[in-house]
């Protein structure tokens, strides 16, 4: 089947080039892989960059919980400097008098 005279095998690019054809065609034939994969990032860009911008742009449940517990314990702190404030003034007014 592989007759050196056959010009159907004389004329295959491996018997005339060398392995570089070879070469090409391993490489053309991975490219479609490439492709598809840079389409892929491509059309899901947009749906990415929504989903982020929904991420950054709305507060979750836990961190509205967490937010609203931190500004809860430094209003406690507030009002416990202040009662503290008002006691020993009062201390002060006390001995003053």
């Amino acid at each position: 089947m592989n007759d050196p005279g056959c010009p159907v095998f004389a004329a295959m690019p491996w018997e005339q080039g060398g392995m570089r054809y070879v070469l090409v065609l391993l490489a053309v034939s991975m490219l479609p892989g490439c492709v598809v994969r840079t389409v892929a990032h491509v059309a899901t860009a947009p749906v990415r960059a929504a989903g982020w911008s929904y991420d950054r742009l709305t507060t979750s449940q836990s961190e509205a919980d967490r937010a609203r517990g931190e500004r809860d314990r430094k209003q406690e702190a507030r009002e416990a400097k202040a009662a503290r404030k008002a006691a020993r003034a009062q201390e002060r007014a006390d001995r003053d008098r």
